[in-house]
């Protein structure tokens, strides 16, 4: 049984580690690294680590504040991105919902950079309500099951074929 590395990801042999540093386990290959790439790669988990966190503290806003002057340019543009975040709402708990409502321009950078998953935005929800409320056409598979005109029984709209061995 091997010990993780957090900087490339990987479980790894222990003949793979050294001897000491056991708090920040980092692999023969990645500790090779310049140290730039490996300050740099330790930046990129910080801030990605910062969006997922309950609170953006004030010690995680200082973090930032310093990955803002960093060398790496991608490093700095994405600090300054998540600082902007903590700043406006550094709860997560409906930090989503707020920036589509206030600061849309920054949730669709958010996504665009990979920060988060993308969400569907405000008019493509009005649409899919729609949909569901005109009943057959919420359905998106062609031939699906929708509801008859006599009650709310459920009928199939394809039987289904013919050639399955069961």
């Amino acid at each position: 049984m091997g010990r993780y590395c957090w900087m490339c990801g990987r479980e790894r042999p222990n003949e793979q580690f050294s001897g000491r540093r056991r708090k920040r386990c980092v692999c023969r290959n990645c500790r090779r690294l310049p140290r730039a790439e490996r300050e740099r790669r330790a930046a990129m988990r910080d801030i990605d680590g910062f969006i997922e966190q309950r609170n953006i503290s004030a010690k995680n806003i200082a973090r930032l504040e310093a990955l803002c002057g960093a060398e790496d340019e991608q490093v700095r543009w994405l600090a300054g991105l998540v600082l902007q975040v903590a700043r406006v709402v550094p709860r997560r708990r409906k930090r989503v919902g707020y920036l589509l409502r206030h600061h849309r321009e920054l949730l669709e950078q958010l996504v665009e950079v990979g920060l988060l998953l993308s969400l569907p935005l405000e008019e493509d929800r009005e649409g899919e309500m729609d949909a569901e409320a005109e009943g057959d056409e919420a359905w998106p598979v062609e031939g699906g099951p929708s509801f008859s005109s006599e009650g709310d029984a459920l009928s199939l709209g394809s039987s289904p074929p013919s050639d399955v061995p069961f």
